[in-house]
């Protein structure tokens, strides 16, 4: 197996398991709803982390991060969240926003336990999918 690999046909590096934690970790320090930060800014801190990422996956990452969030928080099923969410209109159940005028995300409620919680449990599940 090549070394910082997950296997030998995945291709994914082992680090690549943690990058929703980084992205969450990235913007509860450096955003909030004052402060934006643009998925570029979160690739490019990704990278200085040894983390290969693009636009896309920090968009779904951030995704997954806003669907275990609600889940947690509801104590409801993933596609009764996924539900939810695509019936918020106005981004009052997401906790990572994306703010159009500013063009950035931010952390709208910083409950610091449970965003490390469902980082973790995205990246789990990301995986199992």
């Amino acid at each position: 197996m090549t070394e910082g690999k997950a296997g030998p046909h995945s291709g994914k590096r082992l680090n690549q398991k943690l990058k929703p934690y980084v992205v969450l970790q990235y913007l509860l320090k450096n955003t909030d709803e004052n402060v934006v930060s643009s998925a570029q800014d979160i690739v490019a801190y990704l990278e200085e982390c040894g983390i290969d990422a693009e636009r896309r996956s920090v968009y779904r990452d951030i995704k997954d991060i806003n669907l275990i969030a609600l889940m947690l928080e509801e104590d409801c099923t993933v596609d009764e969240a996924k539900e939810m969410l695509e019936d918020d209109e106005d981004d009052e159940l997401k906790i990572i926003v994306y703010d159009s005028h500013r063009k950035g995300f931010y952390v709208r409620q910083p409950h610091y336990d449970q965003m490390i919680s469902v980082c973790w449990q995205s990246a789990f599940m990301r995986q199992n999918l």
